[in-house]
């Protein structure tokens, strides 16, 4: 735990490039199997990750597919691939994400080699850090809760990650403390949300 929380502390929220950007132009090579090229490699497996989605709610994730090697010692447990690709975007020098069907968290550095998971492993599903579906200077609300739960892994927000929704307390939009953004402004004391958790809990 303490490595991740080193590590969560050297992030930067900087807007990271779009996926439209990194691949305009590009071609995958049928010649490499899926597994990207030389200088193209990062290119291709971003290509590959878009062709194979499974449906719109896994944006560019690839089911059956993983990236290899990975990086040491961060391997970790969430409940949903979403909380495993908002590992990567957190976490400095992550590229690709793996998220194993016993919720296991793998993160890669980069493309490295893209591997067909054997049978037992199908249901694994890996992609990029970023689909390129949030738009420039936009908060992740998903990537904020992951880096509160890094310092509160008990709070019954993490399970679904709702942790820095804001909440309407004393008549003012509210954060709990450790939410790393702004939030202002009246709201309606009628409302008088409390801080936001789990659906069931």
């Amino acid at each position: 735990m303490a490595g991740l929380r080193l590590i969560l502390l050297a992030l930067t929220l900087a807007p990271f490039t779009s996926l439209a950007h990194l691949v305009d132009g590009q071609e995958v090579d049928a010649g490499c199997g899926g597994y990207g090229c030389d200088d193209d490699m990062e290119t291709s497996s971003l290509l590959e990750h878009k062709s194979k989605q499974e449906d719109e709610s896994k944006g560019c994730v690839t089911k059956g597919m993983y990236h290899y090697p990975n990086i040491p010692d961060l391997r970790i447990k969430v409940d949903r691939w979403q909380h495993c690709q908002s590992y990567c975007r957190v976490t400095e020098g992550c590229q690709f994400f793996s998220f194993w069907p016993d919720g296991g968290c793998e993160l890669q550095s980069g493309p490295g080699e893209y591997r067909k998971a054997s049978k037992s492993y199908s249901g694994v599903l890996s992609g990029p850090a970023n689909c390129g579906d949030t738009p420039p200077g936009a908060i992740n609300l998903l990537d904020q809760a992951f880096m509160f739960c890094a310092y509160h892994p008990d709070a019954p927000c993490c399970k679904c990650g709702t942790c820095c929704l804001p909440y309407c307390e004393n008549s003012k939009w509210t954060l709990r403390e450790g939410c790393n953004y702004q939030v202002g402004g009246w709201c309606d004391p009628a409302l008088q949300l409390p801080p936001p958790i789990c659906p069931g809990m």
